[in-house]
């Protein structure tokens, strides 16, 4: 019977390439050989037996294209429109509290209707 044999593959990617499944043979590790370039060290290769050696090359999706990011805006959406309508219940308030203040100082107001009214001039 024949030894084993040791060898590697390269690989060019610009990703670094993640060990998936080898059949017919043993990958040892990936290490890189240059810039974009991989080598897979492979040992324990039978010859006659087919030899198969799965990579996965891991790709994160762009940001717009993940959950998190849409629950992350919808909360986000949600929020502002909470205090959107904060900021206009204050704004409400703060003008009501304007108006009664001027009241009490005597200003009077313009759209006050207890207001007193001028006597027109008699003739």
């Amino acid at each position: 019977m024949r030894e084993p044999r040791r060898g590697s593959l390269f690989v060019y990617s610009p990703i670094q390439p993640a060990r998936a499944s080898a059949t017919g043979c043993v990958v040892t590790g990936i290490e890189s050989a240059g810039e974009n370039a991989w080598r897979i060290n492979i040992r324990d290769r039978r010859i006659g037996e087919p030899q198969k050696v799965e990579m996965s090359f891991p790709v994160s999706l762009p940001l717009h294209r993940q959950t998190w990011f849409w629950i992350l805006s919808g909360l986000l959406m949600v929020s502002a429109g909470f205090e959107i309508r904060k900021y206009f219940d204050w704004l409400v308030t703060y003008r009501a509290l304007e108006q009664t203040h001027m009241r009490w100082e005597g200003g009077g107001d313009r759209t006050d209707v207890t207001a007193p009214v001028a006597a027109a001039p008699k003739n």
